[in-house]
Order: structure tokens, then C-alpha cells, then sequence
């Protein structure tokens, strides 16, 4: 039986401004997982708030965000892959 669903793919690298990246990563996620509230409501947080991985510093703002980006993303996770359990 053969299936098939949109997914969004996302691509990042570092070293842009060199001559070779250091790291390139990608991403995918079914659009019907990222098109879900929770999720698009990080799309809010992420934009308010620089967070670069790299570079966080304890900076009690910064961390709050990164904690509701993780703990978001892990019960919308867990929930989605539920349903298929």
C-alpha cells in the first residue's frame, strides 16, 4: 500500500561566511504536524526572541523560550505519534 503527505524541508549551515560550511544540517516535518497551533505559535516565539544555539549566555528571557520551543515540541510530538501507536 502506498502513501503519501506533504512535508516542509528546512536546510541550515554554518561557516556562511567562509569558503566551506562546517556543518550543514536539514530538517523535515510533515506539513500536517507543522501546520498544527502549538507549533505555529513557536514560529511567535522564535521571531521575538534571537536564539542562536551557540551563543545563549543564560539570559533568563532566552532560556524561557527555549524551554516552550522544547517542551512544545515534545508533547505535540509525543501526541501526534500517539495516533499511530
Amino acid at each position: 500500500m502506498e502513501h503519501s503527505f506533504t512535508i516542509n524541508i528546512y536546510f541550515d549551515e554554518s561557516g556562511k561566511n567562509q569558503v566551506k560550511p562546517h556543518l550543514m544540517g536539514g530538517l523535515s516535518i510533515p506539513s500536517v504536524y507543522y501546520e498544527k497551533p502549538k507549533i505555529q505559535e513557536l514560529n511567535d516565539v522564535i521571531k521575538k526572541v534571537s536564539i542562536h544555539w551557540t551563543k545563549y549566555d543564560g539570559d533568563s528571557k532566552e532560556r524561557n523560550s527555549i524551554w516552550r520551543i522544547i517542551n512544545t515540541f515534545m508533547d505535540e510530538t509525543f501526541s501526534w505519534i500517539r495516533k499511530f501507536l
